[in-house]
């Protein structure tokens, strides 16, 4: 059995693949992502995922899924993570929550969500609560909406 570390290792590689894009990949790539799912299901259940930046791992995997019960899964790895001191995880639990929210149709809270309608189209920060300080934001290692909104600019080739 593989260890976490080679299953992470996989996924990253996939998602930097120029060939990561398109439909005609969408289900290719679904069907590793659910596999390497299921791997680190294994190694959760034989407690081979312990530390901080190992359960932060499995997180990235289980959140790479449309499954609401795998986005759970990944929300509760953070929070282990977290628990562990593993900083990094704080941004992921925001960004999951952000997906979670925006598949039941509300607004994002973070505004860790850009979208894009097709390749043609300027990405876009996907509606989010404007009752979200950016003090709260800090909280979750997530930049200020100021900034998230200059990043998305960069995305789009324009520099503010």
């Amino acid at each position: 059995m593989r260890t976490i570390k080679s299953i992470f290792s996989e996924d990253q590689s996939d998602r930097k693949n120029p060939d990561f894009i398109g439909e005609d990949k969408y289900l290719y790539y679904k069907k590793r992502d659910q596999q390497r799912r299921l791997e680190v299901k294994k190694l959760l259940s034989k407690k081979e995922v312990e530390t901080g930046g190992d359960l932060y791992k499995a997180a990235i995997i289980f959140h790479h899924s449309q499954n609401i019960s795998d986005l759970k899964k990944a929300k509760q790895l953070c929070e282990k993570s977290t628990n562990k001191k593993f900083i990094k995880s704080k941004w992921l639990y925001a960004a999951i929550t952000d997906r979670m929210l925006i598949h039941e149709g509300k607004p994002q809270k973070f505004g860790t969500q850009y979208l894009k309608k097709n390749k043609k189209d300027n990405w876009k920060l996907a509606k989010y609560d404007k009752k979200t300080t950016d003090h709260e934001r800090s909280l979750y290692n997530v930049p200020s909406i100021e900034k998230i909104k200059e990043q998305i600019a960069k995305l789009n080739g324009k520099i503010p």
